[in-house]
């Protein structure tokens, strides 16, 4: 059970971090599509310092789509099927648990049940050796009533 719930932690923690770095990537994302729409260093620029500058907004703009892209593909291909997994791995836990714990009230009763027996058995034998130290003397047809 200990080893269950110890995996349930990890898994939560994998998830969390997976959610972080599309939170991350998603941020540095827009931060950089930002920075390509706002940079205006083309227009007062000619010939190919111009066409530099273009590349530079250019290669912003890829690099921004680029993060956001994976920011996507984080959530949809590792978030998504780790929270799936991490449902699965919590019912899983919960079937077992349900499991161990009728066995446990299944040996609890046995136990009780034992236990009772055993009470019986002895005051039986106290009650037997009492009636044969009260009347030594008897036939045997005598002491089995």
């Amino acid at each position: 059970m200990l080893r269950m719930k110890e995996a349930k932690h990890v898994t939560t923690q994998i998830l969390w971090l997976f959610k972080e770095r599309a939170l991350i990537e998603e941020e540095y994302a827009r931060k950089l599509f930002k920075l390509s729409k706002s940079f205006d260093g083309c227009d007062p620029e000619i010939g190919t310092m111009k066409e530099a500058l273009q590349i530079v907004k250019n290669e912003l703009e890829f690099s921004a789509k680029s993060h956001m892209n994976a920011s996507v593909q984080f959530k949809s291909q590792l978030e998504t099927p780790t929270h799936e997994f991490l449902t699965t791995q919590s019912g899983m836990r919960k079937n077992f648990h349900g499991i161990v714990d009728k066995q446990l009230k299944a040996k609890q009763a046995s136990f009780e049940s034992v236990n009772k027996s055993r009470a019986r058995y002895i005051s039986k034998c106290k009650e037997v050796n009492h009636l044969m130290h009260q009347k030594p003397g008897l036939p045997p047809k005598e002491m089995d009533k």
